[in-house]
């Protein structure tokens, strides 16, 4: 059968593709960790491959590589919060150095060469390390051991016999606020000095070794931020990394005989950084940087593209890593790139990105946004998250953060083209003709570069219940997309029914205003969503079958104009419900769920893991009906990092690889989350077309959770309520709406002095009349039928605003 992607050809000449590596980030693997303190890739049994040790809450625990995957995680002791690995007796086995928190003790353990420590032998009494490192502080020939301590200070211990006796130890700096410290080579003099980020004073700061192991005087290596010393441009010489946190930009200073040039900027402003790494991640020979921010929650790159300190622009990996506190790279599939790391001990989570740049029988490439139209990705352009792009005879994949997509193929060729996106012009071609050779290391490099026709702001807020419990405190998720074409800070509020108590969030909520629970977002980019998992208590059992009523609003402001955005929902108290559920949006109307011809269908898939262990994966299966338009399909929000496949026969797939999912016996709220996408049904469809929907669930190896089926009926006749405007100026905000009881209205700004309000039913009578000067109204519902009102405010200059209002029976 010749299918519409068979068809997209176009007369270019065919790319053969054995190309240099170019480091692309992709995927997402998860392990839940109670208190991520330390992490470090470790070849614990010499078979060439590196295994992933923790240091946790509950102790040193190893998830074994087997094969460039990881095992589920196994617990070596008890005691050791920071691990360190180094082979501290010079036998080729790496050794490993831990601290035991409860003991208050620094000790280290025999590598006995059987995948299993040694005896500990005990190196400091008396100390508790933050962070542990270890080089040839002393130039004897054997490694040392550097400490961060729990105290303040930074302390070194000789190996005097290079078999781990250790001597006494020597404090270099005391009072510090840091994390953890490096050694390096800072003054080129020989030998190893010590370079830490003060977290108190924003200040990147070192201590000179002198010789021998003593050190000078503790002092100032850059006054403007964190960072970290590397030899960026392959000089000899160390060079300065700072993330600056006063604007919240990256920059470099490269290093002199006797000091370090001026500050060159790396791509523009964009939010504070606490962690940079200098890493070559591209396999080019020169080091790539990244980045996390807890402003933005955010993993993002830099890749250097010269070897002399030009770099490209900021590449987004993920959002929603809460407080990122630890970031590595290294290789554990054996293919030479490195994967990047990194862990959120609020989150207690560990997670870890492919790096496809080695990437055997594949096809890879980005989709981002042009700011400057000239083809290339290049300035302050940034991947564009969540469109669809498609293959000949593969299903078709979804972009990530990064705007990199990834097609794992057999040798061949293939047509990879993106469909056309409304309001987007291509600076690129839309389609490329590869070869995938039989040999391996082909990636494609070509991407589709899309630039905004007119400058947009759109918002699209989405809030999605977890199972609504009595008694039980449930899940709620806020996603936020930036739908326009303008980078913008969302403000985002959350309204919850006076039944239901607020009990907290990921990330937590600035200080509540008026009771409101609040974040904010920076800089969010055009295409990119923020993700919110609140905590809510739900009402007791007396309330069972009682509606409630929650909201989201969104707020931002561009180019001096206001916009707001909400959506609501309105769950159904429950003491019993089953927890992997399928729902529809709009329901529909009546037995036969009559749904207006035209409308986009809203699809949530909720899952929960009630096994009694964790689930390594979770697998949804959407079998979407013949009726239904694929090209139309969009993701909307989920809960976890997901991939995503939409086969040519209309399956949809999310995979949810190594999401680690609590069971809901031991993490209740940890173990649930969603998926939401919405579709419209194709023109050919007619009046009567039932468009069935049920998703199957597959935890791990296990026999699938088949959802309920959900149904709408195609009709001329219904009457269907379109949900709430999104990205419209800022002046009348309805909440709840639709509403059970009275309404409250915001007027936000744009009025002056006095403002009558008024409210029309649907005969064009006036039912309610108001004036008042405050920014929000309450409307008294008694004695108002259910149905569509009409609202409208004027204020003493005749600015007039408009709202539809609808009260549910």
């Amino acid at each position: 059968m010749v299918t519409s992607r068979t068809l997209r050809t176009a007369a270019l000449p065919a790319l053969l593709l054995v190309v240099p590596a170019v480091a692309q980030f992709v995927g997402g693997h998860e392990f839940t960790v109670e208190g991520p303190n330390s992490m470090e890739l470790i070849d614990l049994d010499n078979d060439g491959d590196a295994d992933l040790v923790l240091g946790t809450r509950n102790g040193m625990l190893v998830h074994a590589n087997q094969g460039g995957t990881f095992a589920a995680g196994t617990l070596w002791n008890a005691t050791d919060v920071v691990v360190h690995g180094v082979d501290i007796d010079q036998d080729g086995y790496v050794d490993l150095v831990g601290c035991d928190e409860l003991g208050n003790a620094i000790q280290w353990y025999r590598n006995m060469g059987t995948f299993g420590p040694g005896l500990p032998q005990v190196v400091a009494n008396g100390r508790i390390a933050k962070a542990i490192t270890s080089g040839d502080i002393d130039g004897d020939g054997d490694p040392d051991l550097l400490f961060t301590l729990m105290d303040g200070a930074l302390e070194w211990m000789e190996n005097m016999d290079g078999q781990g006796t250790f001597g006494p130890g020597a404090v270099i700096v005391q009072g510090l606020y840091t994390d953890r410290a490096e050694l390096g080579d800072v003054d080129g003099d020989g030998d190893l000095d010590v370079s830490w980020s003060d977290r108190d004073t924003k200040t990147l700061r070192w201590s000179e070794n002198t010789g021998g192991g003593a050190f000078g005087t503790a002092a100032s290596l850059s006054m403007s931020g964190i960072g970290t010393v590397r030899d960026l441009d392959n000089d000899g010489l160390l060079d300065l990394v700072v993330a600056k946190q006063l604007d919240g930009s990256v920059q470099w200073q490269r290093g002199l005989p006797n000091g370090f040039d001026a500050p060159v900027a790396i791509g523009t402003p964009w939010a504070t950084s606490e962690l940079v790494l200098a890493q070559d991640l591209d396999l080019d020979g020169d080091l790539d940087l990244a980045i996390a921010s807890s402003d933005l929650d955010e993993l993002a790159w830099y890749e250097h593209l010269d070897g002399s300190g030009t770099f490209g622009p900021r590449q987004t990996i993920t959002i929603g890593i809460q407080d990122p506190h630890l970031l590595m790279a290294g290789d554990i599939d054996g293919d030479g790139d490195a994967e990047l790391f990194t862990a959120s001990y609020g989150q207690y989570r560990v997670i870890y990105f492919d790096n496809l740049a080695i990437a055997g029988n594949s096809i890879v490439g980005r989709v981002f946004n042009d700011l400057n139209a000239d083809g290339i990705f290049n300035g302050n352009d940034h991947g564009l998250y969540n469109y669809r792009v498609e293959a000949t005879d593969v299903a078709a994949r979804f972009t990530n953060h990064s705007g990199m997509y990834s097609f794992s193929v057999i040798p061949g060729p293939y047509a990879v083209w993106l469909p056309a996106v409304a309001g987007w012009s291509f600076t690129t071609p839309d389609l490329y003709n590869v070869d995938v050779t039989s040999f391996g290391n082909t990636a494609l490099e070509r991407d589709f570069g899309l630039h905004a026709d007119q400058s947009s702001v759109s918002i699209a807020p989405e809030l999605v219940p977890g199972d609504i419990r009595c008694h039980e405190v449930v899940p709620y998720w806020i996603s936020v997309a930036n739908t326009g074409s303008e980078a913008a800070d969302l403000h985002v509020s959350l309204y919850l029914d006076a039944l239901s108590t607020y009990q907290g969030a990921i990330p937590a909520a600035s200080e509540p205003m008026n009771g409101v629970p609040q974040w904010t977002f920076l800089n969010v980019p055009p295409s990119h969503q923020r993700l919110v998992q609140v905590f809510v208590e739900m009402p007791d059992d007396t309330h069972v079958g009682e509606v409630l009523t929650d909201s989201v609003v969104v707020n931002t402001q561009v180019n001096g104009q206001n916009y707001t955005a909400s959506a609501l929902v309105s769950p159904t108290v429950l003491c019993a419900v089953d927890p992997n559920d399928k729902q529809a949006f709009p329901v529909g109307v009546g037995a036969d769920h009559l749904t207006e011809m035209g409308t986009e269908l809203v699809y949530t898939i909720r899952f929960q893991n009630t096994g009694n262990i964790p689930a390594m994966r979770v697998r949804i299966e959407d079998v979407l009906e013949t009726d239904l338009d694929l090209g139309s399909l969009r993701l909307i929000a989920n809960s976890h990092l997901v991939s995503v496949e939409l086969q040519d026969d209309g399956v949809l797939i999310f995979d949810h690889e190594d999401i680690n999912l609590p069971d809901s016996a031991s993490d209740p709220l940890g173990s649930q989350g969603f998926v939401r996408f919405a579709v419209r049904h194709r023109q050919e469809a007619t009046e009567g077309t039932v468009l069935n929907n049920t998703a199957a669930i597959f935890f791990d190896l296990n026999a699938p959770v088949i959802t309920n089926t959900t149904w709408n009926t195609l009709s001329y006749g219904a009457v269907n309520v379109p949900g709430p405007e999104h990205g419209t100026p800022a002046g009348l905000f309805v909440f709840p709406n639709p509403a059970q009881n009275d309404v409250a209205v915001d007027l936000n700004a744009g009025f002056t002095g006095r403002i009558q309000v008024s409210l029309f039913d649907a005969e064009g009578s006036e039912v309610r009349h108001l004036v008042r000067r405050s920014s929000t109204v309450v409307i008294d519902r008694d004695g108002l039928d259910a149905g569509i009102y009409f609202l409208r405010a004027t204020d003493e200059a005749g600015a007039l605003r408009t709202a539809r209002v609808v009260f549910e029976r």
